[in-house]
């Protein structure tokens, strides 16, 4: 016999913990970020840093936990490459709902590197390539149709 268990409904915990998925999370830094830039912070800053501070321990504690496995049982780690890609220097609608991340072409280098850093540097750098280069390093994704 065999049992499935998970807190919420099956699979819904999959991508909040590094236990599940061996990432840690670059959309909680953003997450944090928002928060901090939220009107209510006004009402409560307090509250406000510590979810930040919060949300920023969660995501080192996962940095840490992926390296002890990459470290320690690398058999269950391969490293994936992920990339980003933007067709404008602006997103309309921004993403979280804040109209500081429209602007997140712009920013996500450096969001990107602040993430990199706070793995102390333990996996393999992010970094922004042109639309030449990303041509030839993807080109079976840049030979896609736009919708799918």
């Amino acid at each position: 016999s065999v049992a499935v268990i998970d807190r919420g409904d099956w699979g819904c915990e999959t991508s909040s913990r590094s236990t599940k998925l061996i990432w840690a999370g670059i959309r909680y830094l953003a997450t944090a970020t928002a928060g901090l830039l939220k009107w209510e912070t006004l009402g409560d800053p307090a509250a406000a840093l510590r979810n930040f501070r919060g949300e920023i321990a969660m995501v080192v504690s996962c940095h840490r936990e992926r390296r002890y496995m990459a470290e320690r049982q690398p058999h269950l780690v391969h490293w994936m490459p992920i990339a980003v890609p933007f067709r404008s220097w602006t997103v309309w609608p921004p993403p979280l709902g804040h109209p500081l991340f429209s602007l997140f072409p712009i920013i996500a280098p450096f969001a990107f590197k602040l993430y990199d850093s706070l793995s102390g540097f333990s996996c393999p750098p992010s970094f922004v390539m042109g639309k030449a280069t990303a041509r030839k390093k993807l080109s079976l994704i840049v030979s896609l149709p736009r919708k799918l």
